[in-house]
């Protein structure tokens, strides 16, 4: 939509390397560029100022490496390897730089919608939730779809930040169907525990991703 009048909304790129997905549903923007609220929000108030509003980033790698986005990081990633930014490995955190754009809408947004509500996954690079990021500002005015990367004490502690810290909403969107595909690995003790744990703690919804179909070995997974 805004590649021509645009360009400088786009992620910058570690040098020599290129956006990993080139089709129009996976690029991903420069988060710390004024310019991408101002067209988030404009779009929001075209569509009506609705309650609810979608404002996640979109799947897959290439994430942005300048300065600015780095330096919004919480600790902040000025430091860190911009290839480990770029292909979205886990040794880098990117929550600090989405949450500030998430506070910086709602700050504008609550103003002429008091009940709007923005939705987003939670997932990959972004994930993660620590005390060291602080509130969001509007409680209860996020809802975010957070996949968790397993279920071990860490990702919970992760859930009752993005709860406590952050004051978000949680809905559990996981993608242990992924985990062994066709070979019977069945971590359902885990799994279920941890699902038991968030349904504790305030859950409010989940949504399960990829019934991949491996009945045979995956088939009390599913159930």
């Amino acid at each position: 939509t805004y590649h021509e009048r645009y360009p400088d909304i786009f992620a910058t790129l570690p040098e020599g390397m290129e956006q990993p997905n080139p089709v129009p549903d996976r690029v991903k923007l420069c988060v710390a560029n004024p310019k991408v609220a101002q067209l988030a929000l404009a779009e929001w108030r075209e569509a009506g100022q609705p309650d609810v509003w979608p404002i996640g980033p979109n799947d897959g790698q290439g994430y942005c490496v300048c300065k600015n986005c780095r330096a919004l990081d919480v600790p902040n990633t000025l430091g860190a390897d911009p290839l480990d930014i770029y292909w979205n490995r886990s040794v880098v955190s990117l929550t600090g730089r989405y949450l500030d754009l998430w506070r910086r809408l709602l700050g504008v947004m609550r103003v002429e919608n008091p009940e709007v509500m923005l939705t987003t996954l939670a997932y990959a690079n972004y994930r993660a939730a620590t005390p060291d990021l602080g509130p969001l500002g509007h409680r209860d005015a996020l809802t975010i779809s957070w996949v968790p990367d397993d279920w071990s004490d860490a990702e919970r502690q992760s859930f009752l930040a993005w709860r406590d810290v952050v004051g978000a909403k949680v809905l559990l969107r996981p993608n242990w169907w992924h985990v062994g595909h066709a070979a019977p690995y069945l971590p359902l003790q885990g799994a279920a525990s941890f699902f038991q744990f968030a349904q504790r703690e305030g859950l409010v919804g989940f949504s399960f991703d990829s019934l991949l179909g491996y009945w045979g070995v995956q088939g009390p997974n599913y159930y």
